[in-house]
């Protein structure tokens, strides 16, 4: 059973999307885009910030197994009419895939994530304990 980030209930992945996401192969380097992050530690918690501009908080999915971070978003193709010309077109990429390795004295139980104006914010605090072997997935406000 895995454990919920979040109180009251359990948060559960429909089933194709849970496949998905733990059996998430590299892609060719056109479809899978790492986006930059920002970690910074205070005294009592570590702050991860990721860009993520044009993203819609229900395609970003985040799961921590073994104090490991996976952050997937899962964007939709943009399609041109067909009567539009591409000058320049950059940003086709329709996969957004960082894993971020953390430190054994987080405590992931407490973790809260935050979407708004196109940066992801983690929020991730420190305990005095090792860190168990937890698999769970995190829901983004």
């Amino acid at each position: 059973m895995k454990e919920s980030a979040i109180y009251p209930g359990e948060y559960i992945l429909l089933p194709e999307l849970e496949v998905f996401l733990l059996d998430t192969k590299p892609a060719a380097p056109a479809n899978v885009t790492m986006p930059p992050i920002n970690m910074t530690e205070t005294e009592d918690c570590f702050n991860i910030e990721i860009s993520l501009p044009g993203v819609k908080r229900e395609d970003i999915f985040i799961h921590m197994h073994n104090n490991t971070l996976f952050l997937f978003v899962l964007m939709k193709k943009i399609t041109k009419e067909k009567n539009e010309r591409s000058r320049m077109h950059e940003f086709d990429s329709n996969t957004l895939k960082r894993h971020i390795p953390l430190p054994s004295n987080v405590d992931p139980g407490f973790m809260s994530a935050e979407y708004r104006q196109g940066i992801l914010q983690l929020y991730i605090p420190k305990t005095t304990q090792q860190s168990t072997d937890k698999d769970m997935q995190v829901i983004v406000y």
